[in-house]
């Protein structure tokens, strides 16, 4: 799983500079909100993948799995919750 989000990191490094046009506007919290966990992406890589090889050592397999999935799911989850926020205003 580590190898797979490391396989990730080249398109994000595109997403995120390309992500910084949304700022041609003229600065927005929305849009800071919106593009926050994407930035962030690198960094729970880092720490959960950590967490996961900590997990893996004691033998606890399904919290490794867990550990591995999370930055992913992060993500998706705060897009959902922003979609559904965008959608009652």
């Amino acid at each position: 799983m580590l190898l797979l989000n490391v396989a990730v990191l080249p398109w994000w490094f595109v997403t995120a500079g390309l992500s910084v046009m949304a700022f041609d506007a003229g600065f927005a919290w929305r849009t800071l909100l919106f593009l926050q966990p994407l930035w962030l992406y690198p960094v729970w890589i880092v720490l959960f993948s950590i967490l996961a090889l900590r997990a893996q050592r004691r033998r606890w397999n399904v919290r490794a799995v867990v550990y591995s999935l999370l930055p992913l799911a992060i993500l998706l989850g705060w897009f959902a919750v922003l979609h559904a926020l965008h959608r009652l205003t």
